[in-house]
Parts: C-alpha cells; structure tokens; sequence
C-alpha cells in the first residue's frame, strides 16, 4: 500500500503532468522521403500567359528540387501530390541554396477549378483555385513569408494575403516548415519551430492536392511529413476541444490538496 504521503505525490504528479501537455500526436496520413518521385505531379508553365513547357524537378541527394529558371519570373513551375487532410500538421524541410533567389509557394490545402483542357492561354489571375498556402520570398535582404488564401470565383484577385512577417539576413541553409491548422479553422505557421504567422478562417474544408508553387527554382524539399491530427501548435483555440489542450484549471485540486496536506502535517 501506498503511503498518504507518497499517494498524493502521485497525485500531483499526474495533475501537473496533464496541464502542461500542449500536443497530441497525430497519425501520419502520407509521407515522402524523396527517394523518387512516384507519387508526384509535374506542371510547368510561362508566365503570364501559361503556355505549357517541359518541367524540370528533379530528385538530386534524396530530395525533390526544383528547376532554376533564373531572376525573373517567366516560368512556374509546380509539384502536385494528393491530399485530403484539411485540419493537422504539415511539415516539411526546405533547402534554401547558397547565392540563390528563392520565391516558393506551398498550398497545403488546395483544391483546382480550373479545366485542364482549357488552362493554356490563361493568365495567373484566372486561375480558379481554393484553398490556404504560405510563401516564401529571400530575394530582399529580409526574406518575406506570407499566410495566402486562394478565391474562387475571382472578384478582383485570386489570392489574398492573410498574415504576413519578415525575416532579417540570408536564410541560405535548411529551415524546418511546420504548418498547424485545428477544428476552429486557425492556421498557424512555424518557422524553425517558432510561430510567426497565424490566422482563423473556415471557409474552405475540402482539398485534393498538397501544391508548391515554385516560381524561381533551385531550392528542394525534404522529409515531408502530414498527419491529419494536431502536433505541433501554440495557444490553441480555447472553443476547440479536439485540439488535445489540457486546460490549466487542472492545477486547482493538485493546489488545494497541497493546502490541505501541508495543514494536516502541522
């Protein structure tokens, strides 16, 4: 038998351990290490007029890798695997390279409208996409990232940026990308584990493809992880209670039996 001494040790114990656990582990929905590229899409297209071209991605070192296109923004190029899951965790790791100018979109939620027999000839504003991604642009000295949103039907634009940051020197290197979205439509994006962007909205709850939009080349991607529940997120939304918080008001009996104990002893 246990002691009343140690039995309320354990007690707390399990009180305090359940209030600062923050996470739940998820189960991986799909994966991809890069050792081919079998499960992948490939477009490529000239901008603005998107006339179709050859692509260029390519798996170099166990990682997909975009084609450089160069400086300016002439081409598109885009790597499309299938994907339903519209409230988990996406993660990633993406390589910026050394003297290089990067501009990478990725839509982890993304659904296309538009008819593939009659995409040539379209510009980037009539494209007929729904969905949420974030973007990544290291050409200034700060690197800018952007939480986006695509529109359909188009008003005036396709896209809308919902949350944006900047970032001061050269991002040239890896840099782990982790994107959490729970039941209550809040967004969050992880950069190197630290949040920098966030943002709720629920319109959209349907998606087909895991998109990333790569307008500049020459970066890549690797261990691309997504589950279909939450794993990494910060301040969760207090209203969702499948998001696996514990809330803190848990302490209040671990305190009060301490009072109580500590009385008794005197």
């Amino acid at each position: 038998m246990l002691s009343t001494s140690k039995g309320f040790l354990c007690i707390l114990f399990l009180l305090f351990s359940l209030t600062t656990t923050t996470q739940v582990t998820g189960l991986t929905y799909w994966e991809d290490e890069f050792s081919d590229d079998a499960d992948w899409e490939f477009t490529s297209f000239t901008i603005p007029t998107y006339s179709e071209i050859a692509t260029g991605f390519e798996i170099i070192d166990g990682k997909l890798v975009a084609p450089y296109t160069g400086t300016t923004y002439t081409e598109v190029h885009n790597a499309y695997h299938v994907n339903t899951v519209t409230t988990g965790n996406w993660s990633f790791e993406w390589n910026v390279p050394a003297n290089s100018n990067t501009y990478d979109c990725f839509s982890f939620i993304h659904v296309d409208h538009s008819p593939e027999s009659n995409l040539t000839g379209l510009t980037d504003g009539d494209l007929n996409r729904t969905g949420y991604g974030v973007g990544f642009d290291t050409e200034d000295t700060n690197a800018e990232i952007w939480l986006y949103k695509w529109f359909y039907p188009v008003v005036t634009d396709n896209v809308d940026v919902m949350d944006e940051t900047y970032i001061a020197g050269s991002q040239t290197g890896s840099h782990q990308i982790d994107i959490a979205r729970n039941g209550s439509g809040l967004i969050q994006v992880f950069y190197d584990k630290t949040l920098i962007l966030e943002k709720t909205d629920t319109d959209y709850s349907r998606s087909e493809d895991f998109v990333w939009h790569s307008y500049l080349g020459n970066s890549s991607i690797d261990n691309l992880v997504v589950t279909d529940q939450l794993e990494m997120y910060e301040a969760p939304d207090p209203t969702d209670d499948d998001d696996g918080a514990i809330h803190s008001w848990l302490v209040l009996p671990g305190i009060l039996l301490m009072v109580i104990y500590r009385r008794k002893k005197r």
